[in-house]
């Protein structure tokens, strides 16, 4: 049994974790959830292994099932050799692993209208001059 990639059936969270996937030349197979029911049945079963079980999720081979974003992330990184060998290497990636996740939530406010900030032009200069310092 090879990678398993789970998430919904959009690119989202899952999308960066297939993107790893290819640029290794990593076979994978992409679930692809389009239910809360299908989910449900695999995350029951999955609990077995990972109480912690959510989506996205990698699942290597029958003993290892990772989820959370930057934790499916970080093992990728190590499980397809694409983490730097040395301690300051390492940490460099993390440090930047956890910047753009930053970044990418602080985006989301901005980008989408359901949270209140952006609901103007005007709120959307405000908003998206702080996210840019950041770059």
């Amino acid at each position: 049994m090879g990678l398993t990639v789970g998430y919904w059936g959009i690119r989202g969270l899952g999308a960066p974790l297939r993107m790893m996937c290819h640029y290794a030349g990593e076979g994978f197979e992409s679930k692809d959830y389009s239910s809360f029911e299908e989910w449900s049945t695999d995350k029951e079963e999955f609990k077995k292994k990972n109480p912690l079980i959510n989506l996205p999720y990698v699942k290597d081979g029958d003993e290892v099932i990772v989820t959370q974003s930057n934790s499916c992330l970080q093992y990728l990184n190590a499980r397809l050799g694409l983490q730097p060998k040395e301690a300051k290497g390492q940490v460099r990636d993390s440090q930047i692993l956890m910047e753009v996740f930053d970044l990418r939530n602080n985006l989301i406010k901005i980008v989408y209208p359901f949270n209140g900030i952006t609901s103007t032009e005007d709120d959307w200069k405000k908003s998206s001059a702080s996210h840019y310092e950041k770059v």
